[in-house]
């Protein structure tokens, strides 16, 4: 497709050759919990930004819940809207002071999450916040490497512009 065709025309421009691993897995949320089962609770806030409900991640950061709570994974609530892409939680989240970068207990940061997944609207404000492009998760993957391995032209030339480190994308860091 274009996309691809696109990635391997920017690679090619950089002299890299894409690797072949696949990234982790994102992490999970409860598929059991319903929106009327939401309460102000930091698990409330955690399942509100994974499902993108705006008003209740609002209502649970006015009630005096940390913006940067964690669950068990170690994902914050900005972690876990971009993971799906909600972009207006992301935006609420961004605005009431969440930590960009914060990783989870893969080393994982939210760039990762909406790179792997292919979220383009997430990774766009991901980057536009200042999201680290470099951030090395518990596997030595890169948001950046993550998107040379998808091939994704989206975000590599914004990645590029935003500093990604070509030599993270060989094995060994080796050109």
């Amino acid at each position: 497709d274009q996309n691809h065709a696109a990635a391997i025309k920017l690679l090619a421009e950089a002299s890299v050759a894409a690797p072949t691993t696949q990234p982790a897995p994102p992490p999970s949320v409860s598929a059991q919990a319903s929106s009327a089962s939401l309460q102000l609770t930091a698990a409330g806030l955690l399942d509100a930004a994974w499902r993108g409900q705006t008003k209740s991640v609002q209502a649970a950061l006015a009630s005096g819940i940390p913006v940067d709570t964690r669950d068990a994974s170690g994902n914050t609530p900005l972690t876990l809207a971009a993971t799906p892409g909600q972009v207006p939680v992301l935006e609420i989240l961004g605005a009431a002071g969440a930590a960009i970068n914060a990783v989870n207990a893969l080393g994982q940061t939210p760039l990762h999450l909406t790179v792997s997944k292919r979220r383009a609207a997430a990774t766009d404000f991901l980057i536009a916040h200042k999201a680290s492009v470099n951030a090395a998760d518990a596997k030595g993957e890169t948001p950046f490497t993550l998107a040379v391995q998808g091939c994704d032209a989206g975000p590599l030339s914004k990645m590029i512009a935003a500093g990604g480190n070509l030599a993270s994308t060989l094995p060994n860091g080796v050109p």
